[in-house]
């Protein structure tokens, strides 16, 4: 166990949802994310993409770069839904807009791949055999990404030879970009400046209490002397007191013990956009897990002052909340958190989804 005072640590606690995030509005512990504004939302809670953001960063458009490795146009395109040809682009509202390729007289039949066909937008880059050169194709691809008007309101492309920064027209925080992983060799992808919409650090904290361990089992074999302890899985509390400035933590205890659920058990499904399926997770449900991964319950990011390592603790759910008032007059609560998946540390908040094996 490790106790923390407050001006120590940097903590942000967001969902474990991509795209919808918590707040409480009118007294009203309410779901954000559910339209346009998604995770441009001012919540307390932000979707998991946000990580932690520092104090004091100001808005930034986030900028990356797609450089064509192939002067091969027919490399490029998608033959069929799983192909894996497509490279992904983020807004800050954590929507996905994916972009394959479609060689015209290559001869073959152009399929749109699967995660075309599931983003918010998509975009078919028409390419032929006489583009000639890495530098040319890189121009056709910023050409028809400044054409589109889904794409260009979004995104703005600037070519440089076989370089094409791609800055996002919003600032704000955005989850990268992505691409598919038939496009190695074919293409390279990078983000070159990290959007940010503001610092989500949780105020007012005056103690952090974390305690790493694990479950064990005591396993007794017949006609042995010594039993085995073998461990069943890892076990994380991390108790936060902070003073008490609002209803968030005791709405969060009271209504959503465990974040946020898809009432159909999808996993981050309709992100920035009206979900009527979604629900706050009292804990009173099994927690959903499919082969994408799970979005069940917090995710906490806890970072030493002065530090560059970050503690992320995943799929964390709250088991006891309290309230203490003090002769002076200050109010503090405490919540405790508490996981049973191992946590990550590493120099950056680990904001990917948890996979089915991690939950």
């Amino acid at each position: 166990m490790a106790y923390f005072l407050g001006r120590d640590v940097t903590l942000a606690i967001s969902t474990e949802q991509e795209a919808f995030g918590l707040k409480v509005a009118s007294g009203v512990l309410d779901i954000t994310g559910t339209d346009g504004t998604a995770a441009a939302d001012t919540d307390p809670i932000p979707p998991r993409v946000y990580g932690l953001k520092a104090a004091g960063t100001a808005s930034i458009a986030e900028v990356s770069t797609m450089t064509t490795v192939s002067a091969t146009e027919t490399l490029y395109e998608s033959t069929s839904s799983g192909s894996n040809k497509y490279i992904t682009l983020y807004d800050p509202d954590g929507d996905a807009y994916v972009i394959d390729f479609n060689c015209t007289d290559s001869g073959s039949d152009y399929v749109q791949t699967s995660q075309a066909a599931a983003a918010t937008a998509s975009l078919t880059i028409t390419l032929t055999t006489s583009t000639g050169s890495i530098t040319a194709i890189a121009g056709a691809i910023a050409d028809q990404i400044n054409a589109d008007a889904t794409f260009s309101g979004i995104f703005s492309a600037a070519n440089d030879g076989a370089t094409n920064s791609i800055t996002n027209t919003a600032t704000g925080d955005a989850t990268d970009i992505a691409k598919g992983s038939a496009m190695g060799g074919i293409m390279n992808v990078g983000t070159t400046t990290q959007g940010v919409d503001r610092s989500n650090k949780l105020n007012d904290v005056t103690g952090l209490d974390v305690t790493i361990g694990a479950i064990d089992e005591d396993i007794a074999y017949f006609g042995q002397r010594t039993g085995l302890k073998a461990e069943i899985k890892k076990e994380t509390t991390i108790a936060v007191t902070r003073k008490k400035s609002d209803s968030l933590f005791s709405q969060l205890f009271n209504l959503a013990r465990c974040g946020i659920r898809h009432t159909s058990g999808t996993i981050d499904a309709d992100i920035g956009e009206t979900d009527g399926n979604l629900a706050f997770d009292n804990n009173l449900t099994k927690p959903e897990t499919t082969s994408n991964g799970s979005n069940f319950g917090y995710r906490l990011f806890v970072q030493m002052k002065e530090s560059s390592e970050v503690m992320t603790l995943m799929n964390a759910c709250i088991t006891d909340y309290s309230t203490t008032l003090n002769a002076d007059g200050i109010t503090e609560e405490t919540i405790t958190f508490y996981s049973y998946t191992t946590p990550k540390i590493q120099t950056t908040s680990y904001t990917t989804i948890s996979s089915q094996s991690e939950f």
